[in-house]
């Protein structure tokens, strides 16, 4: 038995025969509000999903409690993104004796350099490579991607960097509707095993969000025709959408240290100020987990308005813009696009 638990998701589907609900509903723990979504969009009557990073909390700094850990040791599946971005699952797992299922959904996009991001748009019968088989010469194939895009705009970013406390691989692919694709894709499977006298309803529900996901992809794509590549440059407080980056060609970029949890010198600030001003940077966003005061700095320093709020690591309750996942990307892609289109 591996430290996830009984059978481990990882990069497409395990069999679970030997696996046997003692209920009619899965018990479902996800490890935070927007994976809860996306298990109640297919699985809907049938789960019952407690997400233990709620809406509008930040899981970098989450840490579980003794209540949580008993929740754990109940449930029948724990969907987690993985990459790293939990960092305190394994302890919990291991806190609850966790023996259930574990699934993570994130595995298959896995890397921030691209090309796992080339997510086919047809039925999915292709394989998704396990984090572990991602090797380092794998890396050293986008060494000319790489140093071509460390010659263009990034040229001048001192002070701001795609700053990562996840083992140098950002995990925050949700943020591409693409990549999101992937997400579902693995927790239909999931649920599929776990509940298979619903496979046709499990099925028809993930077509139905795969089609809104790809109309959202080409709505972001055609929205940024008119924009020129030397325009699309955003400033954000947490250094988390390199994914979306990557699928729509955008540099969101971080002062250095404006992480969930890190500090900024005055320097960092300075920094900053400077490249906005210099690079003409049109639009600041402000982000729903995290402590806006610093980036409301650089804004009035800088002299340009903060230009919204983006939701990043988790949803809004139900009465803000970002309530499901789906309501997230059209209101942070949305967002994005009226920076860029003024």
């Amino acid at each position: 038995m591996n430290r996830f638990g009984q059978g481990l998701f990882a990069s497409g589907l395990m069999l679970l025969s030997a696996y046997t609900l003692s209920h009619e509903r899965v018990e479902v723990i996800a490890s935070f509000s927007i994976l809860g979504d996306m298990i109640e969009q297919i699985g809907q009557e049938h789960v019952a999903v407690t997400s233990l990073v709620g809406i509008n909390e930040d899981p970098h700094v989450y840490s579980p409690t003794p209540r949580e850990v008993r929740k754990v040791q109940s449930a029948d599946l724990v969907v987690l993104n993985g990459l790293g971005f939990e960092g305190w699952m394994t302890r919990l797992l291991e806190a609850s004796e966790y023996k259930g299922i574990s699934l993570l959904v994130a595995e298959g996009v896995m890397t921030d350099h691209g090309s796992e991001l080339d997510v086919h748009e047809d039925e999915h019968e292709h394989e998704h490579d396990s984090v572990d088989d991602h090797s380092h010469e794998d890396h050293e194939d986008h060494e000319d991607h790489d140093e071509a895009h460390e010659q263009g705009r990034h040229e001048e970013h001192d002070g701001l960097e795609h700053e990562h406390d996840h083992g140098g691989i950002d995990p925050h692919a949700w943020h591409s509707a693409l990549a999101g694709r992937e997400y579902f894709h693995h927790i239909t499977e999931a649920l599929i095993a776990l509940l298979p006298e619903h496979k046709a309803e499990f099925e028809q529900r993930e077509r139905e969000v795969l089609a809104q996901l790809s109309a959202l992809d080409q709505k972001m794509k055609v929205g940024l025709e008119a924009v020129p590549e030397s325009k699309r440059v955003l400033i954000t407080v947490h250094s988390g959408f390199r994914y979306l980056e990557q699928a729509y060609g955008i540099e969101m970029l971080s002062p250095a240290g404006l992480t969930t949890a890190g500090d900024v010198s005055a320097r960092d600030v300075a920094d900053v100020v400077r490249f906005i001003k210099d690079n003409q940077v049109q639009a600041i966003f402000a982000e729903n987990i995290t402590d806006n005061r610093l980036i409301t700095q650089v804004a009035k320093e800088a002299g340009i308005p903060v230009f919204g709020e983006l939701y990043s690591g988790a949803l809004s309750d139900a009465s803000g813009p970002a309530a499901t996942y789906l309501e997230m990307l059209t209101y942070n892609y949305d967002q994005i696009l009226n920076a860029l289109q003024q």
